[in-house]
């Protein structure tokens, strides 16, 4: 049995709670660590949830501070995650910005498969998806991009089947990500549904 390790990452109110609550129910751990800033440490609060998938292992789910977005690319690590979920609040004006962000923020860092979630859309503006996906391209980046609702298994679940696809289509094209190994019952199986 192994664990495959998901960030997931986003602006204040994206979603990121309620999506490992989607999954995992209740049951978040909160933890406390202290990522390297010059010659001092600072404390990041991190929220995680564990999806036990029967015969295969589990998704490690955890979600990053938004306060501390400025020390994401440090923090992403192909050694520590495998893979990177992006939550965008759609309500929010600064959507577009938000979205510039942290797609530098990620592409500081050594490359990850990436999935992208855009929620609330349902609750006010509704930020054109091509939009978002333009600023995707000004960073080389082609991942998939969904409307999502975070309180929503189903949803989530979509956003992060597709984040194992991208996983094994890097795979394929030569990334080493050896901790797939036995992820591809979950795909055929619906495991999120």
């Amino acid at each position: 049995m192994s664990e495959l390790p998901v960030l997931i990452v986003g602006p204040a109110g994206s979603g990121k709670s309620a999506a490992i609550r989607s999954l995992c129910g209740e049951r978040l751990v909160r933890q406390q660590l202290v990522l390297a800033d010059g010659d001092s440490g600072v404390a990041i609060g991190l929220e995680s949830g564990e999806l036990e998938i029967p015969d295969v292992g589990s998704l490690s789910l955890l979600a990053y501070p938004a306060d501390k977005s400025r020390l994401l690319g440090r923090f992403i690590a192909p050694e520590m995650h495998a893979g990177v979920v992006l939550l965008i609040d759609g309500r929010d004006e600064a959507a577009i910005e938000e979205l510039r962000h942290y797609l530098q923020q990620i592409s500081s860092a050594e490359p990850l498969p990436l999935a992208i979630g855009v929620t609330h859309l349902d609750l006010g503006l509704r930020k054109n998806l091509d939009a978002l996906a333009l600023q995707m391209t000004d960073f080389g980046l082609h991942c998939p991009l969904f409307r999502i609702d975070a309180r929503q298994r189903r949803d989530v679940g979509v956003l992060l089947e597709a984040l194992l696809l991208s996983m094994y289509v890097a795979e394929a094209d030569g990334v080493s990500v050896d901790r797939l190994a036995g992820f591809t019952e979950p795909l055929s199986s619906g495991f999120c549904s």
